[in-house]
């Protein structure tokens, strides 16, 4: 998939989900858009639910932060769900952290009462660390 201008250096991917898929992995039942550095190293990555569409979880490398990766990987999901037949447009969960609040304003779309809790930083530690950080 193309990126914006400022992010040329960066290749962003897009897996749909498989849900009806026998895996283990939770992972193949949503949709998932993947950014990778200019050495093609994984740098951030955004999943939603295959059928709701709520975003399960927004994870950006701490040394690409602040540069509009994640910004750039709505635009890229909200793209994959306009062409791709079956594909839910991403919504904003009530499930996220402070810095997920933020970001979802900044975004926009319809932005949910949040439910900040643990278990949402604790999900996106956990995300972050499946990406090698």
């Amino acid at each position: 998939m193309v990126a914006s201008d400022h992010l040329s250096g960066y290749q962003f991917d897009f897996t749909q989900a498989k849900p009806n898929s026998m895996s283990a992995n939770d992972m193949e039942r949503h949709h998932t858009v993947e950014a990778r550095s200019e050495i093609g190293t994984p740098v951030g990555s955004l999943t939603w639910h295959h059928k709701t569409g709520e975003i399960k979880s927004v994870v950006v490398d701490e040394d690409h932060r602040r540069r509009g990766v994640a910004t750039e990987l709505m635009s890229q999901a909200r793209t994959a769900a306009k062409t791709t037949r079956g594909v839910p447009t991403p919504k904003h969960s009530a499930d996220r952290t402070a810095a997920g609040s933020a970001w979802a304003k900044t975004v926009g779309g319809r932005v949910p009462s949040a439910r900040s809790t643990r278990a949402a930083s604790a999900a996106f530690d956990s995300s972050f660390r499946s990406l090698g950080g």
